[in-house]
């Protein structure tokens, strides 16, 4: 028989293998607890490999446990062990505690039913496999206790304690469901599983079949919650994906081998609940009306209890880790999502304290901080067993979370509250509605709705009402007609001393000079409304503001792009996705127009995926018309003529974005040389200036009146029908033609021509190195020896006549 030789280690490497810092190693060689060696010769430390495996938790057969998907918790445990004599894991039930501690060692003791300290000597004997007599001679000896769910219990917390003191190299690690004190202890409070890691749990006790999709979203509905994730796993032989997402509920019951404690989601937290105080069970159950974050201010508000009561509970909850804490200037806490699954459902009348509550912080917090409460409001929104007035209250308390809603969805809600309220509540939500009409292109019933709210004889309704009204009427009235209607409103909010309201009724006015022409009066109006935006501190004003004076500068040609890019970061300080796609649509506005036409499909292209996305089909299909113009200037007609086609169906029963459609389809159509549909398209009766540009500029008919050359789109569609007619290639590149130069015959030219064949194949860019390896496919080309030849050549096409087609742009050259 052979013994194996100890693997011997320098103190760095033995370090590192402990995952303890060099200055650990030394205390552990003065407390006993791993003794090093001296070289023969060079008298540093040496450490015997399997003496330091001693050190570490592991398992019968030696081995260093793990535990899937908890690796770096599992790492950051056994490095507090090695620093401090104890850690206590806490975390929420069904987090995975005990798991964690199978992986730190294998002397782990049962301790959820202990009644006193001698139930945990005896159990702790029995886990050591030695006669209670003998227990503290078997401490000594033990590096690792595991101590699961250990109570908190003072007279078990002094054994522990004791032993602690009496046996120097033991260290204990303990699971609770509270934070306990221990003698030189740290609490370790576990967290939800990674994306990745919840994935794989999930699936690991799955049916098989599930999408990676449907997968990512349970995950995330559960926040990475074990338990509740295998309790999901466990209906998904009888429920599919959509049903299992649409059906999960605290009572769903796990598989037959789980112990009675984690049977249910309900269960696991009621035997939480059975250590907590009778005041901290009633504020957790009021808690639970909250979606989302709250501070102790809010749960005061809601709880209805003495405000010492309710803070004392908040700590004791909080040592339960029922309750999740984020630290910064104003401690926000949140309950686990599950937790909240879990607890009864909240009462009518704890439902109206925290719509209450919700209306009041509403009011009282800048827009740009509203979004963090959008959880709480959807929350209010969907709950038709509110009073009325309570949800109407809240509506009317915050228009970004109103408009960060489906359109169609909140526009639902307010109809039926319209119905249910009289009196100034009513002509409140009668507002609101007109406002969402006119959002989704009903602009007759958005009228009356507005109307009926001028007669409000409150000014935050009436007059407010009727800056809306003015833009409607701005359509049908004509330009005096709605600027008289915007001064009075503007004046009367003044005088009331609504400054934010004011402030909007500024901004109609401004629309309202852009449509009359003078841009430099309405470009005085926004400056106005972006300085009280500001000394407000208001971001949503300011922004509302700043995109239109970009897009009125623009006109005016003294926008820059800084302007143009701080729009975007308001929008994105703003948090609703619209206003994100506002201001990436500004910006591509300004790209546009000066002549970046690849960089403002990429805008304009985000800006209405934006849209889209949060549900503002009409927001995002309004972006979209002048990313028709941009797809065209950056030569991919069969995009435009795409896109173009769908916003004619969009916009079919909306005038006169429908008129518009007619000129993005013409201009279309002409770059795909189709002229008798340009023609068709571009002389029909049209109110759209879009389209009466195309007309002039195609000379399809006698003006009817001098194009608006202020106009952005109008500049873009001149530089459209101003260039070059159509340039015909032949499919080899062998010749091609166009009306200034005839027919050049490239025959002789097989460079020039295989060139030109393959940039004729594509409408993208193609990049400089495809087009010399298609050029000289058998050469071996030293060095840039191949890009000096295709410079040569994009030289001697541009030469013979391809000087306005041939361009340059980041990514390559192509034809247009």
């Amino acid at each position: 028989m052979f013994r194996a030789v100890p693997r011997w280690l320098t103190i760095a490497e033995a370090a590192r293998e402990a995952g303890v810092s060099t200055a650990t190693l030394r205390r552990w060689d003065r407390e006993g607890r791993v003794r090093a060696v001296r070289h023969p010769v060079s008298g540093y430390r040496l450490y015997a490999s399997d003496r330091l495996a001693s050190l570490l938790p592991r398992d019968e057969a030696g081995d260093a446990r793990t535990a899937p998907g908890r690796e770096r918790e599992l790492a950051a445990v056994r490095k507090l062990s090695a620093r401090r004599r104890a850690v206590v894991i806490t975390g929420v039930p069904g987090i995975g505690k005990t798991h964690l501690l199978e992986a730190l060692t294998t002397d782990r003791v049962a301790c959820e039913r202990l009644t006193d300290a001698a139930a945990l000597r005896e159990a702790t004997a029995r886990t050591l496999g030695v006669p209670l007599g003998r227990l503290e001679t078997r401490l000594s000896t033990v590096r690792v206790l595991g101590l699961d769910h250990l109570p908190p219990r003072e007279d078990v917390l002094e054994q522990v304690a004791t032993w602690l003191s009496a046996h120097p190299g033991l260290r204990v690690v303990a699971t609770s469901s509270r934070d306990v004190a221990l003698p030189d202890g740290e609490r370790f409070e576990l967290g939800p599983l990674s994306p990745e890691a919840g994935a794989r749990l999930f699936l690991e006790h799955a049916a098989p079949g599930w999408p990676d999709d449907r997968v990512t979203a349970l995950v995330t509905r559960l926040e990475g919650h074990p338990l509740a994730l295998k309790l999901a796993a466990a209906q998904t032989t009888v429920l599919g994906p959509d049903e299992l997402i649409a059906r999960w509920s605290a009572d769903l019951v796990g598989e037959d081998g789980e112990d009675e404690r984690h049977r249910t989601l309900r269960t696991a937290v009621g035997a939480a609940l059975e250590g907590c105080t009778e005041d901290e069970r009633a504020v957790l159950t009021s808690l639970a009306v909250f979606q989302g974050r709250f501070d102790v201010a809010a749960a005061e508000a809601v709880c209805d209890r003495p405000a010492p009561q309710t803070l004392a509970a908040l700590r004791g909850l909080r040592r339960t880790s029922l309750l999740r804490t984020h630290a910064g200037p104003r401690a926000l806490h949140e309950l686990w999502g599950v937790v909240r699954d879990a607890l009864p459902e909240p009462t009518p009348a704890l439902r109206a304290r925290h719509a209450r509550w919700l209306a009041t912080t509403l009011r009282a917090t800048p827009e740009a901080g509203q979004r963090e409460l959008g959880a709480d409001f959807r929350a209010v929104l969907a709950d038709e067993e509110l009073p009325a007035a309570l949800r109407a209250d809240v509506i009317a308390a915050s228009w970004p979370l109103v408009f960060a809603q489906p359109l169609e969805q909140v526009l639902s809600v307010v109809d039926g509250l319209c119905r249910a309220l009289d009196g100034e509540a009513r002509l409140r939500m009668v507002r609101v509605r007109g406002v969402l009409r006119t959002e989704n292109g009903q602009l007759e019933l958005s009228r009356q709705d507005l109307e009926e709210a001028r007669t409000s004889a409150d000014p935050a309704i009436g007059a407010d009402a009727a800056s809306d009204l003015a833009m409607i009427k701005l359509r049908s009235d004509g330009v005096d007609a709605a600027e008289r209607l915007a001064r009075e409103a503007r004046d009367a909010l003044q005088a009331a001393g609504h400054e934010r309201l004011a402030s909007r009724a500024t901004t109609v006015l401004a629309n309202i000079h852009l449509a009359r022409g003078d841009r430099r009066a309405a470009v005085e109006a926004l400056s106005e409304v972006v300085r009280l935006g500001r000394r407000m501190g208001d971001p949503s004003t300011e922004l509302s503001a700043a995109a239109v004076l970009v897009r009125t500068e623009v006109a005016l040609g003294s926008a820059t792009l800084d302007e143009a890019l701080r729009v975007v970061g308001l929008a994105r300080e703003l948090g609703p996705a619209r206003f994100e796609g506002y201001g990436l649509e500004t910006v591509g506005y300004l790209l546009l127009d000066q002549g970046h036409a690849d960089r403002a499909v990429a805008s304009l292209h985000e800006g209405a995926e934006v849209c889209r996305a949060a549900g503002q089909g009409a927001q995002a299909d309004r972006t979209s018309v002048p990313l028709v113009l941009a797809l065209l200037e950056a030569g991919r007609p069969a995009e435009a003529s795409e896109l173009a086609e769908r916003l004619a169906v969009a916009f079919e029963s909306l005038t006169p974005l429908a008129d518009c459609t007619d000129g993005l389809r013409a201009l279309c159509a002409r770059a795909t040389g189709d002229l008798e549909r340009t023609r068709r398209l571009a002389t029909r009766p049209t109110r759209s200036e879009l389209t009466h540009a195309v007309r002039v500029a195609l000379e399809l008919g006698e003006p009817e009146e001098p194009l608006d050359l202020e106009n952005p789109l109008v500049r873009s569609v001149l530089r459209l029908t101003r260039r070059p007619d159509a340039l015909q290639v032949a499919p080899d590149g062998s010749w091609f033609e166009t009306p200034g130069t005839g027919r050049v015959d490239l025959s002789g030219r097989p460079v020039l021509a295989a060139v030109l064949a393959a940039l004729h194949r594509t409408d993208r860019p193609v990049a400089a190195a495809d087009l010399v390896a298609t050029t000289w496919p058998d050469e071996r080309l030293v060095g840039d020896s191949g890009l000096r030849r295709l410079r040569s050549a994009i030289w001697g096409l541009r030469k013979l006549g391809l000087g306005d087609h041939l361009v340059t742009t980041a990514d390559g050259y192509r034809l247009r």
